[in-house]
Order: C-alpha cells, then sequence, then structure tokens
C-alpha cells in the first residue's frame, strides 16, 4: 500500500505538532498562576469589556481580504492569474484549516493544490507553486525586517545582558543574519525562480504591492492585539503592542506547533515579563488573540465545508 506509506509520515508530523502545542500549553502553570489568567478571560468576556474583542474581531476579518489580493497579484505577476472573488474564497479556506488542522500549513497546500490543478499545463502549475511560496515569503522577510527594529528599540535593556551590547548592535547582527539567509537562498535558487523572484517580488509595482500589503495586515494585527489588550485593561505603548505584535506573528508563523497555540501564550507571557507587565495578563491576551484568529477565519467554514459552484480557481479576471 504505497499510499498508506506516504500518508504515515504527514500523520506523524502532524501528531508531534499537536503534541508540542499540547506540550507547551501544559507548561504555561510554570510560568504564570492559571487562576490569575481564568480571572483576565472572565473580565474580558464581561459585558462592559466585550466591545474590545468585537472591534479585534473586526480588525482582523480585513486581514484575510488583503492577503487574498497579494496572492492574486503575485499569481498574475506569474502568469497563473486568479479572479479575485476566487482568491478571496480559497484564502478564507485555507486560513480556517490552517486553524483547524494540526499540521499548521495544510490549508495553504490545500489552496496551492487547488489553483495548481486548475492551471493545466505543467509550467502554468508550477507557477501557481510559486506563487503560493513567493506570497508567503515575501511577508515573513517584511516580519522580519519590522521584528529586527521594533524588538532592539523595546527589549534593548533586557539585550544589553546578552553580551553587553547595545540595541544598535543587535540590529546590526539581526540584519547581517537576515542578509546571509537571504542572499544564500538567491545563489542557491534556479534561473527560472531568481527571473519570478525578480517579476513577482523585486521588480517596482510588486516591491509596492509586498509592502502595502506587509504594512496594512500588520497594523490591523497589532491594532487587533491591542483591542484584546484593551478588553483585558491592559495599559501598553503603541511601540509596545507593535513588538509584541511581532513576537506573536513571528512564533505563530512557524509551522511546527497546532495553529501557534501554547508557543504564543509562553512567548507573549514572557515578554510581558521582560516589559514589567504582568504574564498572566500576557496570556490571557494571547488566548483572547489566538480565540479572535479562530473567529476571524470561520467563514472560511463555509467555503470548506458548502457546495462549490464549479470549479474556476483558475479564472483570469480580477475582480
Amino acid at each position: 500500500m504505497p499510499e498508506a506509506g506516504a500518508q504515515r509520515p504527514v500523520r506523524w508530523r502532524a501528531a508531534a505538532r499537536l503534541a508540542a502545542s499540547v506540550g507547551l500549553l501544559a507548561c504555561v502553570p510554570l510560568i504564570v498562576d492559571l487562576r490569575e489568567v481564568g480571572a483576565a478571560l472572565s473580565k474580558a468576556l464581561g459585558a462592559q469589556r466585550w466591545p474590545g474583542l468585537a472591534l479585534a474581531l473586526a480588525l482582523e476579518l480585513p486581514v484575510i481580504a488583503v492577503m487574498a489580493w497579494r496572492w492574486g497579484f503575485v499569481s498574475a505577476r506569474l502568469g497563473a492569474p486568479l479572479d479575485g472573488r476566487v482568491a478571496r474564497r480559497e484564502y478564507w479556506s485555507s486560513v480556517f484549516l490552517n486553524q483547524v488542522l494540526p499540521l499548521g500549513i495544510a490549508g495553504d497546500l490545500h489552496r496551492t493544490a487547488r489553483h495548481a490543478r486548475a492551471q493545466g499545463a505543467e509550467g502554468r502549475w508550477r507557477r501557481a507553486i510559486l506563487a503560493a511560496v513567493l506570497d508567503r515569503a515575501g511577508a515573513q522577510i517584511f516580519l522580519w525586517l519590522l521584528s529586527a527594529g521594533l524588538l532592539t528599540s523595546v527589549f534593548g535593556p533586557q539585550l544589553r545582558h546578552l553580551g553587553g551590547l547595545g540595541p544598535a548592535a543587535w540590529l546590526g547582527i539581526a540584519g547581517l543574519l537576515l542578509a546571509l539567509v537571504l542572499v544564500v537562498a538567491w545563489r542557491r535558487a534556479r534561473p527560472e525562480v531568481r527571473a519570478a523572484i525578480r517579476e513577482a517580488s523585486l521588480s517596482p509595482p510588486a516591491l509596492a504591492v509586498h509592502a502595502g500589503a506587509a504594512a496594512l495586515t500588520f497594523a490591523l494585527h497589532f491594532a487587533a492585539l491591542a483591542s484584546c489588550g484593551w478588553a483585558l485593561g491592559i495599559a501598553a505603548s503603541p511601540l509596545e503592542w507593535m513588538a509584541l505584535g511581532c513576537i506573536v506573528l513571528g512564533v505563530t508563523s512557524v509551522p511546527l506547533f497546532f495553529a501557534g497555540w501554547g508557543v504564543r501564550e509562553i512567548g507573549v507571557s514572557l515578554a510581558f515579563g521582560w516589559l514589567g507587565m504582568v504574564p498572566s495578563e500576557g496570556t490571557a491576551c494571547a488566548i483572547l488573540f489566538g480565540l479572535v484568529g479562530l473567529g476571524a477565519s470561520l467563514p472560511g467554514a463555509a467555503f470548506v465545508l458548502g457546495p462549490r459552484r464549479g470549479d474556476d480557481t483558475g479564472s483570469a479576471t480580477q475582480s
């Protein structure tokens, strides 16, 4: 049974990611008092605090539309165009699947496979796969750049204890490491992949789209996280919320955990402690942000479970 043999590693990886998240969640009581976390969550869910959660959800919903627009743009630049309505449907479905399946990237694989299958010809389905990779890679690079600047600025005093280096030195180290990774990846890429990157990521129009989409999605994410903090009565500066948002997005983007659960709560709790804030409130804020993200993805369930009116994934019209 070759198919069963091929599926076995996938199941093991899924089980490992689920176990990693459960294990990290089990470690949360070692960092914070769960009774304090429960009290903070009860306060946030009270009648006077729910508008903060409603605002967070309203801010997260357009994020998926922006990401779908970016994916459609990259696909069109590579010659594998998508209809705008289809791009939003497929992206919402992928975000929902990423939230509820332990693989962490199952939704992206499903979205990419449907797009590639709709392209038909071999050259075009290769472009569809490359479009999904460049779409996510571009967002990650902008996140790394933003995180390097914000984290070295906000956590400067804490970083001085690591080797006695100041924020500027750590920023320089982070920049050099990022540049090294990008140079190595560029040199190892095939000529056709380099050409695709130039067209879909490095040309002036593509850079403008990637930068604009990154700025908008990050701003919405950071504002949603701050809204969760507002529901909890947490006072922090905009710069601190942005740095905390970078931590949340950074740890949840690693496909080693179940939708970021566990690693997100521990990361935010530790960051709250480094900033002199209450770690248990950080845990509660991370839990609320995770639930808000799950809520924003729920429209994708209708696309996954509901009937599809034909398979127009490869439609070329942009809307």
